[in-house]
């Protein structure tokens, strides 16, 4: 339950798979319970490894005097790998850390946190449109993911008849990025520059049931993505998109 930024979101003519895999140790303290967990993912684009995260996260939660309400703190440090040259310029670090609440009745379970998320990644570079008369280079294309989000999270679980699982998530983020993006031609002036601001809404259910024996799951996933930026319209590349996404899972869980 954090702030995520996705990769590639907004590119079409992919096809994604997303293998995850992770561990989850708690301890409790008095009246509050500490969670370490680490999670790794591989995600495979058009069949070829392409990246690669890494997400280590610390969690706090304490009940407070009202029935069924708790609160909780999450700290997480996330790296991005890629293996592919395609995808160097998603290749960082991201740290994000949240503060909420979660309220249980019976059948029913609420969260609503909001956090804050920095991003640490190298600027990255490349060609863009073919070289201006009497030069033998191309422009180029220069820009930076760095950037400071923040953004509240809400999330809704219900237990349902014959084991069913319905929840709902949405996530907002409001995203600053750090530099301009730019085009400076051969000569090295600057021919275009724009500054981006990005806000980035996130909606999903999934409907979960435990199938065949214990620790196995599977769930039918709609996601639904959707970035408006600054830099749309008469940008050079536009950083605007939405997409949907169906999606069927397996899970398993050892415990």
């Amino acid at each position: 339950r954090g702030l995520e930024r996705l990769p590639l979101a907004g590119e079409e003519g992919i096809a994604q798979t997303d293998l995850a895999a992770w561990a989850l140790y708690a301890l409790r303290l008095g009246s509050v319970w500490l969670q370490a967990s680490y999670a790794a993912s591989l995600f495979l684009f058009d069949h070829d490894l392409a990246l690669s995260n890494h997400a280590f996260s610390l969690q706090l939660t304490t009940p407070t005097p009202l029935s069924g309400l708790s609160v909780n703190a999450l700290l997480q440090l996330r790296v991005r790998d890629a293996h592919d040259d395609d995808y160097r310029y998603i290749e960082g670090l991201e740290i994000a850390a949240s503060v909420g609440v979660t309220y249980r009745w019976r059948w029913l379970e609420v969260s609503a946190s909001y956090g804050l998320l920095r991003g640490l990644y190298d600027p990255f570079a490349f060609d863009i449109g073919e070289p201006p008369p009497g030069e033998t280079d191309a422009p180029v294309y220069v820009m930076d993911y760095t950037f400071w989000g923040h953004g509240p999270t809400l999330a809704v679980q219900l237990a349902l008849p014959w084991k069913l699982t319905l929840s709902a998530n949405a996530w907002l983020l409001w995203q600053h990025f750090d530099d301009d993006e730019a085009i400076i031609n051969p000569r090295g002036r600057v021919d275009w520059r724009g500054g981006r601001r990005d806000t980035q809404l996130i909606v999903q259910s999934e409907l979960r049931r435990p199938i065949l024996w214990s620790g196995l799951q599977a769930a039918l996933r709609y996601r639904l993505e959707h970035n408006g930026s600054t830099l749309a319209g008469d940008a050079p590349l536009d950083r605007s998109y939405s997409r949907h996404l169906m999606l069927f899972v397996l899970s398993y869980s050892l415990r």
